[in-house]
């Protein structure tokens, strides 16, 4: 018998230190969507990507890894509880997908933000998150 996916997400969620709620809300939205639902689950089997959803031109790796960039200064002085948080980046990275596949005006609104940042040190970016 296998781990039930709300037990990972749980899971996932509390080491994230997210709340029950993001993640019965991150559950209900990913099971509507079969090509996040296989990235996330291919990437607890694997621990990587498979790269095949994209939403705007984007995949789940482009925005784990913008993501990290975006947050790489306030990362450094842990700020945000990301910096040995493996969970927290893979979760808020499949949550901005689901949004991004959820509002076409967000997504591209996403993706010419990504587009458009060079990393901390070519723009001001604080630490507000891209969604």
């Amino acid at each position: 018998m296998g781990i039930a996916l709300s037990d990972i997400i749980k899971a996932g969620a509390q080491q994230a230190g997210l709340t029950e709620e993001f993640a019965e809300d991150f559950r209900q939205r990913l099971l509507k969507n079969e090509g996040l639902l296989k990235e996330y689950l291919h990437f607890i089997r694997t621990g990587s990507f498979l790269g095949e959803y994209k939403v705007a031109e984007l995949s789940v790796a482009d925005i784990v890894v913008y993501q990290i960039d975006y947050f790489k200064s306030a990362m450094d002085q842990d700020r945000l509880g990301m910096k040995f948080n493996p969970d927290r980046m893979l979760l808020l990275g499949i949550d901005t997908m689901l949004k991004m596949s959820e509002d076409p005006q967000e997504a591209e609104r996403i993706r010419a933000r990504l587009l458009s940042v060079s990393g901390t040190d070519g723009t001001e970016m604080g630490t507000e998150r891209i969604v």
